[in-house]
């Protein structure tokens, strides 16, 4: 099993990463080589099951894993989705799949949550959520997400 692991464990500076939004997932699951044209980075393979933070729900929260940084998990959603805070993002996460719509598919639910004009998107696997996005691809949809529920 994988190390738990948290924001605290963290040893990279918040300058030195990306200093206009979120960095905890990075810094938490100690990403490197974060390529910001790609919008990924690499997370060590000792880290990619390690449990980042719980997803709140009506029901049990569903766990955020730290992922692969390119296509799955915490890092890849604050990278490649710009996370402005984790607060926000979670809170968001949850309303979204409280609220969504789920598309159940193969050994994955997508919940897709309409709020006003904008569009939510979390994708939810057998043990973690995959990804999570809204479609507009902005910062502040993140912030209006959470408060929208």
């Amino acid at each position: 099993m994988a190390p738990a692991v948290t924001p605290a464990m963290a040893e990279y500076s918040v300058a030195e990463l990306r200093p206009a939004r979120a960095d905890d997932a990075v810094r938490a699951c100690r990403a490197t080589n974060i390529n910001e044209a790609a919008r990924e980075a690499d997370v060590p393979a000792e880290y990619v099951d390690g449990y980042f933070m719980p997803v709140p729900t009506a029901a049990d929260p569903i766990e955020l894993l730290c992922g692969n940084g390119k296509t799955t998990g915490a890092v890849h959603i604050e990278v490649k989705h710009d996370v402005p805070n984790w607060s926000d993002a979670l809170n968001c996460m949850g309303n979204a799949i409280v609220n969504g719509k789920p598309a159940p598919g193969r050994g994955r639910t997508e919940y897709v949550w309409r709020f006003g004009e904008k569009v939510m998107v979390v994708v939810v696997g057998e043990y973690s959520v995959i990804t999570a996005y809204p479609t507009d691809g902005l910062e502040e949809t993140w912030i209006e997400c959470s408060a929208a529920a």
